[in-house]
Order: structure tokens, then C-alpha cells, then sequence
């Protein structure tokens, strides 16, 4: 079969709506794939701070850490275990958020670690494990 042959019946094809349809779909699952393969291929950052800065967006802007210094050791600890006592309002949640997913997405966790938030009131504090139970 020509060339000329072959693109008249790709002409005729694309012409009848299943065909155009399942195009489509096939069309749009290699767009996902290729978006999928260039994502992969960019380099991550290893530094939380600077994945946190690239990936995050709050309120429609990207993170920031401007006036927000006082995080930066936060998001920066390595250690195995991490215990805050802090007043409210210090954007822990979001802190949280950002070092669960920077772990999940960097794959940086060996050993796999297993994250725990909990935040306990000034009056549970005072309790006992065993009064917290009952």
C-alpha cells in the first residue's frame, strides 16, 4: 500500500466518531505518560527546604519561608524521633504535611520510617498513660 493510500483511509477512519473517540483516549493516555515520564526525569531536590519551596503551594503562591525562619532547623532535623512543645499557631500541620510528602516523594526514608502526629493539650499532659486510657 502508497503512502498517499494509507493516509486516505487514516482520513476516512479518523472521520467516524468511535474512531475519533477512541484517538482521543489513546492520544491523552500518551500526553499522561509522557507528563508522567518528564517528571520522573527532572532530578528532586534532597533538601527538604528546597522540596518544600518547588512542590508546595499555599494560599496560590508557592511556600515561602520568609519570616518563617525559625522552621528551617525544624525541616531540616534528621532525627529519628521528634518531640514539640510549642504554642499554637506555629504552622506545624503544614509542616507535617510538607516533610510526610517530601518523605513519601523523595523516597528518602531507609529504614522506612512510620510518622506519628499527635498533638497532646497542656491538661492531658499532666496525665498519666494509664489516667489517659481510662
Amino acid at each position: 500500500m502508497r503512502p498517499s493510500e494509507l493516509e486516505a483511509k487514516i482520513d476516512a477512519l479518523a472521520n467516524q466518531p468511535e474512531f475519533e473517540e477512541k484517538y482521543s483516549i489513546v492520544y491523552n493516555e500518551l500526553l499522561r505518560q509522557e507528563s508522567l515520564l518528564d517528571a520522573l526525569a527532572k532530578p528532586k531536590p534532597t533538601d527538604p527546604v528546597a522540596w518544600t519551596k518547588q512542590n508546595r503551594i499555599l494560599k496560590g503562591e508557592r511556600f515561602s519561608f520568609e519570616d518563617r525562619d525559625y522552621l528551617l532547623p525544624l525541616y531540616r532535623d534528621s532525627s529519628h524521633r521528634i518531640i514539640i512543645v510549642k504554642a499554637r499557631q506555629m504552622e506545624m500541620t503544614e509542616w507535617i504535611v510538607n516533610w510526610l510528602l517530601h518523605k513519601l516523594v523523595s523516597n528518602l526514608t531507609r529504614p522506612p520510617s512510620t510518622p506519628l502526629h499527635e498533638w497532646i493539650r497542656f491538661q492531658d499532659s499532666a496525665m498519666t498513660d494509664s489516667e489517659r486510657r481510662s
